[in-house]
């Protein structure tokens, strides 16, 4: 397997990332008993909560202090593989910081989705 350092493809892929993870949370939110989050209303995209729940789970998948495992210290860091089966798949790294994304863009589209998926009109 190759690892190949292409921050223009890596960006797009983390983006698409961010915004489904941003989008999952969100359904949780909105499903749950326990928060006070609707979907169906219109300011659901400027919630802290929903925020704040991205954020730090973002920033968990990139923390620069890393994990002791067993004496040896490990550095969390995102990575796509272009194919899980071919024999010339290739892993792709790149620049961009993930928890970077989690923002007013990213937010809305994922929103926007969320709601598309759970037939919601705002």
């Amino acid at each position: 397997m190759q690892l190949i350092q292409e921050n223009e493809t890596f960006e797009a892929a983390a983006r698409e990332m961010t915004i489904r993870f941003i989008e999952a949370v969100a359904m949780c939110l909105h499903r749950s008993k326990d928060v006070a989050f609707d979907l169906a209303d219109p300011e659901a995209v400027y919630s802290d909560l929903l925020w704040e729940v991205c954020f730090k789970a973002m920033i968990e998948l990139e923390e620069q202090s890393g994990m002791d495992v067993e004496g040896d210290r490990y550095t969390p860091r995102v990575a796509f593989n272009t194919s899980r089966d071919a024999p010339s798949s290739a892993v792709i790294i790149g620049n961009a910081a993930v928890h970077g994304m989690v923002d007013d863009p990213q937010i809305s589209h994922a929103v926007e989705r969320a709601r598309q998926r759970l037939e919601i009109t705002s």
